[in-house]
């Protein structure tokens, strides 16, 4: 498992190169993408990222023109972060790279081992596991 993951690691490391971005950061890219604008909490609760740390990933993203934090019209001490337009574009951009690493990946299973490896990622990043661990 160790050198999946340092592959992995230095492969999303290299794809991501001269972007700006921490690795960190594309969880907060992700569920932005996947998810649409939501509260800092719920950003912060879906990527398992400390709240502190959070923060400082939010400071630079939204520097970086990635994102941008609004208050939340139904609590104003609360924010709403959503990727920007610009963010969008340039994050499906590193996707085809990012595309290209986990390609590179499972280059080895064979389609029916790859799509059993997503089937199980999949469940294991479903809210009916965290739900199952959290009993």
């Amino acid at each position: 498992m160790h050198v999946a993951q340092r592959r992995l690691g230095q492969g999303v490391i290299g794809a991501i190169e001269g972007s700006g971005l921490h690795p960190g950061h594309l969880a907060v890219l992700g569920a932005l993408t996947d998810r649409g604008p939501m509260s800092q909490r719920r950003l912060t609760e879906l990527t398992l990222i400390e709240k502190s740390s959070m923060v400082l990933f939010l400071d630079a993203l939204e520097e970086g023109g990635w994102v941008r934090r609004v208050r939340d019209p139904e609590d104003r001490r609360a924010h709403i972060v959503e990727i920007t337009r610009d963010g969008a574009a340039r994050f499906a951009k590193l996707g085809v790279k990012l595309k290209a690493v986990q390609d590179r990946l499972v280059a080895g299973l064979s389609p029916s081992e790859r799509e059993q490896l997503v089937d199980l990622l999949t469940r294991l990043g479903s809210d009916e596991a965290a739900d199952g661990e959290a009993k």
